[in-house]
């Protein structure tokens, strides 16, 4: 019953990602079509970012994307600031290379599902190095992310000037993302070594 219900748990995660899967093909067909259309200037003209003053509660600040120079509103809402192309093209770059790197790690994972579905068998010899860089993946990730914030941020203060109020910003790491990669760098080992049994086993059978 308990490996009955561990097959359908299994059949069922195999599942949802396929639906990830061809979901994010499609999305990223239909971004590479915009990006040779539009030039990278694509998507929706508001993006919503949090600011943290020094000293001061946190505001909101609205990105409105513009062809032209940096302009800056104050206003009931906040801040609102217009941005020019290049900054609009290279955060775009960014959220590609994001998606791009989601539909790898869905592709490794959905390869890993379908050994189990159809052989049953998690100890097969290609897992560990999909595993291995599911890991590597989730580490250039978190790496990619800290630079695209310290991009983002940098931006902001160099056009945002208000008195007695200066924008904190730099390269921070995120801890947590690069830990579990490295978690699942070390779960690859131990796959590595669960095959290496597994082939033993068998030459002595």
């Amino acid at each position: 019953m308990t490996q009955k219900r561990n097959t359908s748990l299994i059949r069922g995660i195999y599942r949802l990602l396929n639906v990830f899967y061809y979901l994010t093909a499609g999305l990223l067909i239909l971004l590479a079509i915009l990006a040779v259309y539009k030039g990278f200037t694509f998507g929706p003209k508001d993006a919503l970012f949090e600011v943290t003053y020094k000293g001061a509660s946190a505001t909101t600040v609205l990105l409105e994307v513009d062809q032209g120079d940096g302009e800056i509103e104050f206003g009931p809402g906040g801040i609102k600031f217009k941005a020019n192309r290049s900054f609009l093209i290279i955060t775009r770059v960014f959220e590609v290379g994001f998606l791009l790197l989601f539909f790898l790690v869905v592709c490794l994972l959905r390869k890993i599902f379908h050994g189990l579905v159809k052989e049953k068998n998690p100890f097969r010899k290609e897992n560990p190095g999909r595993i291995r860089w599911i890991g590597y993946l989730i580490i250039i990730f978190s790496i990619l992310s800290s630079f695209f914030d310290f991009y983002v941020w940098k931006y902001i203060a160099r056009h945002i000037s208000i008195p007695e109020v200066s924008f904190g910003y730099g390269v921070g790491f995120n801890l947590e993302t690069i830990f579990l990669g490295l978690v699942v760098l070390v779960l690859s080992e131990i796959f590595r070594s669960g095959v290496q049994l597994q082939e033993d086993r068998d030459l002595t059978v």
